[in-house]
């Protein structure tokens, strides 16, 4: 039995702790303070910890167990306790980020928003990452904060609605009480933005809380000199315990949508030959005009199995899910036509894909676009779902629904369905180790629908070109978030376009040239936004 230790607080006459459950591990029960349950778990001695709330019911622990053999790192019941959008202050930086997308509390799902009162923990995750943050006043601050911290660092957080037991028709399990305690923008908020993200975001996200009325101007006033507190340097990626590798024998699909790019298929085809784990099936789905379609593909490559499937209409979505059709493996793995593999990818693919996991991707090496940014550079949860280099277990579509066909000649296809899976559960990881070089093919692809503008990296090193948004991009507020979230991103995207790069003349002259064609960049953005307002709804799942 694995050993856990039992961290409770709260009303000591309540009957829902009793340490006698816990005889395999040490209980402490202490001062409902974040400094007293940050000293508690200092002395963990077991492999896990729970921190609860002694007012709660205790959780099963058959379901306890059970979780800690799984591939998580931590737990807890936070989106039932009133943390699901919390703090609100948070939205001005990261408004459309996956992990803080709205889903409902009965659903297992990978989130950051940690409430104390109901957690599990392995104590590796507290030995690396350290535990709550003395300087956050409040137990839901501390919470917040531990858990964005843990998540960023590489721990695999999961939201269980399990660990409460199913509330009585007398007990609300405290929600109207938190949720009090998180309304409006508080210190700690403040706190949590300005450790994650520096003096400059903290301080837009404020600003933005009293452009936006969050919060009174002299409330924000109060939260400025916040700013010039020192904060903690964030921790190293997590280091995970051992676990065993993935079922290397499960059978892989391959899936390869492909428009006019034959020499780089060509190449791909002879790596996917060469892998140490074969493909169980390679599906291609050629979209080539037909006056310039090749011949038979399958003979590049003669022993590896492959099928080929001509479509005239060419459509990035509609083509994934033809293939995905045709599809007899267990599991799908994702490329480009334009990738470059190594003979190991799938075998890394499999040997991360473990019990519990879902969608496994791996890093993408890029010579266009600049150093790696630190979150990629470890294994974490992911935020995206990268159709060049990304495998997941079928059967979760049924729960999802399929590529959406309105993204066929537009970007973001591959993210909307990440954010559904996100939505159903699915636990996606992002792990760097199994990469694929994306050669971004001159042609072909998006390309083929004049679509591949201009870039980020691009118009930040240019006077006068914008990186604005697509309809697609816009869409995922309205499918997926609220109205909050869509103002605070079309901010953002005003600020960067205003930004730049390169020395502190060329950024000045950036703002002094995008400030003078502002007013076609709001029309840009009002047409695109009012389009995206009308995007059609993401397909249905035919299972729930």
């Amino acid at each position: 039995m694995t050993g856990i230790d039992l961290v409770s607080f709260g009303h000591t006459d309540s009957p829902d702790v009793d340490a006698r459950d816990w005889k395999h591990g040490t209980h402490q029960h202490v001062p409902a303070s974040v400094a007293a349950i940050a000293a508690a778990l200092e002395s963990l001695t077991s492999d896990a910890a729970l921190v609860w709330d002694a007012t709660l019911p205790m959780p099963s622990l058959t379901l306890v167990e059970e979780l800690l053999d799984g591939p998580a790192d931590a737990w807890h019941a936070g989106l039932l306790l009133g943390t699901a959008d919390r703090p609100r202050l948070y939205d001005s930086i990261r408004p459309l980020w996956m992990p803080s997308m709205p889903v409902e509390p009965d659903i297992e799902t990978t989130s950051w928003r940690v409430s104390l009162r109901a957690l599990l923990v392995r104590t590796t995750v507290v030995r690396q990452l350290g535990g709550p943050w003395p300087n956050q006043e409040t137990l839901d601050g501390a919470g917040l904060e531990l858990g964005l911290r843990w998540l960023r660092a590489g721990a695999l957080i999961r939201h269980v609605p399990g660990l409460l037991p199913a509330p009585g028709p007398e007990s609300d399990h405290g929600r109207r009480e938190l949720a009090s305690d998180l309304d409006g923008v508080t210190a700690d908020d403040v706190r949590l933005a300005l450790r994650h993200h520096g003096k400059l975001w903290a301080g837009w996200a404020l600003q933005r809380s009293a452009v936006t009325r969050r919060v009174p101007l002299r409330r924000m006033l109060g939260l400025l000199p916040l700013l010039r507190r020192p904060v903690p340097a964030n921790p190293a990626a997590y280091e995970a315990p051992p676990r065993p590798p993935g079922d290397l024998r499960r059978r892989v699909t391959v899936v390869l949508p492909t428009i006019d790019r034959y020499p780089y298929l060509e190449e791909l085809l002879h790596q996917l030959a060469d892998q140490t784990i074969p493909p169980h099936q390679v599906v291609i789905v050629d979209q080539t005009p037909a006056e310039h379609r090749r011949g038979d593909l399958t003979d590049i490559e003669p022993d590896l199995p492959v099928v080929v499937i001509h479509q005239d209409v060419p459509g990035q979505s509609t083509a994934r899910n033809r293939a995905l059709a045709a599809a007899t493996g267990e599991l799908a793995l994702f490329l480009d036509d334009d990738d470059e593999i190594g003979p190991e990818l799938i075998a890394q693919h499999l040997a991360g894909l473990t019990d519990g996991i879902d969608v496994h991707s791996g890093g993408v090496d890029d010579a266009t676009a600049g150093p790696i940014p630190e979150g990629f550079r470890h294994r974490r949860a992911s935020d995206t779902f990268p159709t060049n280099n990304t495998v997941m277990r079928i059967d979760w579509l049924r729960r999802s629904g399929p590529f959406d066909p309105a993204f066929d000649t537009l970007p973001q296809e591959d993210h909307d369905l990440g954010l559904r899976l996100h939505r159903a559960g699915a636990l996606l990881v992002n792990d760097p180790t199994a990469k694929v070089f994306h050669h971004h093919a001159p042609a072909g692809g998006l390309r083929t629908h004049g679509v591949r503008g201009t870039t980020r990296a691009s118009a930040r090193r240019s006077l006068t070109e914008r990186n604005l948004p697509q309809v697609s991009s816009l869409a995922m507020g309205y499918r997926y978030f609220g109205e909050s979230e869509r103002r605070e991103a079309r901010a953002l995207t005003l600020l960067t376009t205003l930004s730049g790069d390169g020395s502190p003349l060329r950024r000045a002259l950036r703002f002094i040239v995008q400030t003078a064609i502002l007013p076609a960049t709001l029309r840009h953005l009002r047409r695109t936004d009012a389009a995206a307002a009308r995007f059609p709804s993401p397909p249905t799942p035919t299972k729930p």
